[in-house]
């Protein structure tokens, strides 16, 4: 009596799991990628394992972008593999950076924005008074101000945020108004009287300067009074103004 007897051997279990990697936006990959395997009777039963990236995935180069990690080996009929992928994972760069052009003069009556350029195209720029607050658009000041100091950031999807400070400073601008000295024979009217005027961007910015003698003084009319002379002018914010007065003579 002849027996046969079948014998079945199944198919070994054997997994890899890829691991993760990084690398900063701009590099090359890391020069090989690494991984596990677990189940293989002999280690070269797949052959050389590699692993690369997904053939999907080879042009995939932005933070943000999912990047599939394959194991490449030989098959093996003795084996049911099962494979965990892995992710390369791009990091943000952190090279870009900010050039700050702050606004540091006295008021010239022309305007100026406070602005910052960020050194990689493409970079969102915003600016902020309170932290809370922002905008694309620079702040632009003419007339005296500050000193104050504007929040700016740079965001960019493959480059780490950018954060400064703006400094701003209009300060007033000096100006000096002369009185001249006057002179008239008593009992006469008063002559017309002068000065001169220095450090005005526009000759109306202080309105119509005029010249008069003193409240106090406007009834004095004898020689040897000590009668002043000042002026009248509207205040304007963006100058300081130093006024050196003068007198009115009055001769026999």
């Amino acid at each position: 009596v002849t027996a046969t007897t079948t014998v079945e051997i199944e198919k070994a279990a054997a997994s890899i799991v890829v691991g993760n990697a990084d690398k900063t936006f701009g590099t090359a990959d890391p020069r090989q990628f690494g991984g596990s395997v677990i189940g293989l009777v002999a280690p070269n039963d797949l052959g050389t394992i590699t692993y690369q990236r997904h053939a999907d995935d080879i042009d995939l180069e932005n933070v943000g972008d999912v990047i599939r990690l394959v194991p490449v080996y030989t098959d093996n009929p003795n084996y049911t593999v099962s494979v965990t992928e892995g992710r390369l994972n791009i990091l943000p760069a952190d090279t870009n950076a900010l050039t700050i052009l702050g606004i540091d003069k006295d008021y010239d009556g022309k305007r100026s924005e406070a602005v910052a350029i960020a050194s990689i195209p493409g970079t969102k720029v915003e600016y902020s008074l309170n932290g809370t607050d922002w905008t694309e658009d620079p702040f632009a000041y003419t007339n005296a101000t500050g000193p104050l100091t504007i929040q700016v950031k740079a965001t960019h999807d493959n480059y780490r945020e950018v954060t400064g400070s703006i400094p701003v400073e209009i300060r007033k601008r000096d100006a000096f108004i002369e009185v001249k000295p006057a002179t008239k024979v008593y009992g006469t009217q008063d002559p017309t009287f002068y000065r001169d005027v220095v450090g005005l961007i526009d000759a109306n910015h202080l309105g119509a300067i005029t010249v008069k003698r003193h409240d106090d003084d406007a009834r004095l009319g004898n020689v040897g009074d000590v009668i002043r002379l000042v002026v009248d002018y509207t205040a304007n914010a963006n100058y300081n103004v130093s006024v050196q007065e003068s007198t009115l003579s009055i001769t026999k």
